[in-house]
């Protein structure tokens, strides 16, 4: 059973830079994490400065152990002192998946 992470965040005015390079330095992190399944990022259509990341993991423990990675931290607390406007974030399971892939030949 995959288990999602949801994080959205809106970008104080001024620091969007900011947020990219800091989001750049922690990806590699993130990357090595046992039990990461995907990760993907978008800019929301809506908000001109908010952003949506979705993770997907494979057990709580997995996302257990990112929340509480030293790089992952730090970078949190700089996203609530210096970055974030505000910042939710939401952990779900998939009630009823569905995937469709095309297989070329």
């Amino acid at each position: 059973m995959s288990i999602f992470v949801i994080f959205r965040a809106e970008i104080q005015e001024g620091k969007e830079e900011e947020y990219k390079k800091i989001s750049s330095e922690v990806l590699p992190y993130a990357k090595e994490q046992p039990g990461l399944l995907s990760l993907e990022r978008a800019k929301s259509v809506l908000k001109e400065r908010a952003y949506v990341s979705i993770s997907e993991w494979g057990n709580e423990e997995a996302i257990e152990k990112w929340v509480n990675h030293p790089r992952h931290q730090e970078a949190m607390e700089i996203g609530k002192k210096a970055i974030f406007s505000w910042y939710s974030v939401k952990r779900t399971v998939a009630l009823n998946p569905s995937r469709f892939e095309r297989e070329f030949k």
